[in-house]
């Protein structure tokens, strides 16, 4: 009997009589083993790191919370912003629908003692919801109002326009300035790493807080200068940390192979040492974010960002912090909003770190 038949069953993994080298319980072949690769969708490295990112909890619930915050900060309202000509408000008069989608009902910035269908609004009203039971005669506050006769549901939700933004803002120019200061001492090294670091030893030498407060007092009581100032006392941290990684990474075989190969200085850190040493600055940088909106709600707080009609947490806070017995909600509620934000970059984070470290990466 010839083999051959049996040969090609083999190759093309199976038509052969059950139990033979084609039958149905063989193995493939190598015919349909190639097959199966050049059919494959290719590795993706932004695939395979986002895969293992959302295979970790913390790192899904943390941006749960982030999305859902940015959802709401996105549908608050019209637009109310402060400039260097003052507060511009872009609702209507009252009464007025805006317009669109808005999850504020009310003007944020208006004071509602007066206007219609708010008769016997009172200071510091406790939350109203009608449908709960609250008596129909009562105006509908779901998180009650401030002692200035404004919505604070409408504020609550205004402050995730100013307080989730102000953290990105000031950690990115923390992880701008001290990546390039990181970057050229780390691989330049000599005397101008020995200078650089010493200078982030004189900013590491003072209290963060205290100085952001000196920093923001000197270029003025704004919220942009509040921004600049938590950036700034931010920049130590992160030039030591991309400093330790290029230090590791630029005695690795495949940098002294560029080296040779003869690919300039700049070449090798921009194309070689920075791509590596990106996995702690992303972690350390996410992990910030959410200090960075306690800094920023702390200087609030003290009154050093500027006009506080502008619905900011901590200025919130500030305006009623006698209260808190009193009108518990008042300080409560907004004081949970920035707690929720700081969970939610704190657990992303975490997750980050799991699913980008190797060593935790199981």
């Amino acid at each position: 009997m010839s083999s051959e038949p049996l040969i090609k069953g083999g190759l093309a993994g199976g038509h052969g009589g059950a139990g033979g080298p084609g039958g149905p319980g063989a193995p493939p072949g190598p015919v349909a083993t190639a097959d199966s690769l050049l059919t494959a969708r290719p590795a993706s490295l932004w695939r395979d790191t986002l895969a293992s990112i959302l295979r970790q909890r913390s790192a899904d619930v943390g941006l749960f919370i982030l999305s859902f915050l940015v959802v709401v900060g996105l549908l608050a309202g019209p637009s109310v912003t402060t400039t260097s000509k003052g507060l511009e408000d872009s609702w209507p008069a009252y009464g007025t629908d805006p317009g669109g989608i808005h999850l504020a009902p009310f003007d944020p910035t208006l004071p509602l003692l007066g206007e219609a269908g708010q008769e016997g609004l009172a200071r510091f009203a406790p939350p109203c919801i009608h449908a709960l039971g609250c008596p129909a005669a009562q105006p509908e506050h779901i998180f009650g109002v401030d002692g200035n006769f404004r919505d604070l549901f409408s504020r609550v939700v205004y402050g995730t326009r100013v307080s989730v933004p102000s953290g990105f803002i000031a950690i990115g120019i923390a992880i701008l300035i001290g990546t390039m200061i990181g970057a050229v001492a780390g691989y330049i090294g000599g005397w101008l790493d020995n200078l650089l670091m010493r200078i982030m030893d004189v900013l590491l030498a003072f209290p963060s807080f205290l100085l952001a407060i000196i920093i923001t007092v000197a270029l003025g009581r704004t919220l942009n200068n509040a921004l600049l100032a938590v950036g700034i006392v931010g920049i130590p941290v992160y030039a030591r940390i991309v400093r330790a990684s290029v230090l590791s990474i630029r005695e690795n075989e495949f940098v002294t192979a560029s080296r040779a190969l003869g690919e300039s200085s700049l070449g090798i850190l921009v194309r070689r040492v920075m791509p590596n040493s990106l996995t702690p600055l992303i972690v350390q940088g996410t992990l910030g974010i959410g200090g960075a909106v306690l800094e920023i709600a702390g200087l609030a707080f003290i009154g050093v960002t500027g006009d506080i009609s502008v619905p900011e947490w901590g200025s919130m806070i500030s305006l009623v912090r006698g209260q808190l017995f009193n009108s518990p909600h008042v300080v409560l509620l907004p004081g949970f909003a920035i707690t929720l934000t700081v969970l939610g970059f704190n657990l992303l984070g975490d997750g980050l770190r799991d699913a980008l470290d190797p060593r935790l990466n199981r």
